[in-house]
């Protein structure tokens, strides 16, 4: 059985996802309420679209995710253009381009080997994380909100949009922080 609190950071990032994506979420009766209360609280209605990869693969979406790349369905960064997968054992720039190993391999990886690809964030979107993968990661102009999808504390920061600006993160399990600038 999983932890209730786990099941709602769950839900909440897919309900955060659809809206974005403007497709209807079907959340389970129980943490519907939740799920609603929680994107009330932590993202205005009246943002710009979020920035991010777009057109990802769904086998890709969660490794993705959980390596804390943003992803948006208005993204100005392109999977098949600007991200690829290839035959690499960690994230590569080359060209211009992200280069990534098989989504399971990706999923593996420490905060240190995916160092490359959250680079390459920030030089195409404007902002890195330099955390632990568990982190979603969403960006908007103006704001980032991460959820932790991981079961024990998380740390770290948050650079950019500017130079020289770092955040701290600090994520009980399961929990949200927004950072503004």
């Amino acid at each position: 059985m999983s932890d209730p609190s786990e099941d709602l950071a769950d839900w909440c990032a897919r309900s955060l996802d659809a809206r974005l994506a403007r497709q209807p979420m079907a959340v389970p009766p129980g943490l519907s309420t939740a799920c609603n209360r929680w994107l009330s609280e932590h993202v205005p209605a009246n943002l710009p679209p979020a920035l991010g990869v777009a057109g990802t693969p769904a086998v890709w979406f969660d490794p993705l995710a959980w390596s804390g790349v943003p992803l948006s369905p208005d993204g100005p960064l392109q999977w098949g253009t600007d991200v690829f997968q290839a035959d690499v054992q960690a994230p590569e720039i080359r060209d211009d381009r992200l280069l990534l190993p098989s989504p399971a391999a990706l999923a593996e990886l420490t905060s240190l080997s995916l160092k490359p690809m959250r680079m390459f964030v920030n030089s195409r979107l404007g902002c890195r994380l330099q955390a632990a993968p568990g982190i979603r990661l969403w960006l908007w102009p103006g704001r980032a909100m991460l959820l932790s999808l991981s079961p024990i504390p998380l740390a770290g920061f948050i650079y950019g949009p500017t130079t020289g600006h770092r955040a701290g993160i600090s994520l009980l399990p399961w929990g949200t922080q927004t950072v503004t600038w």
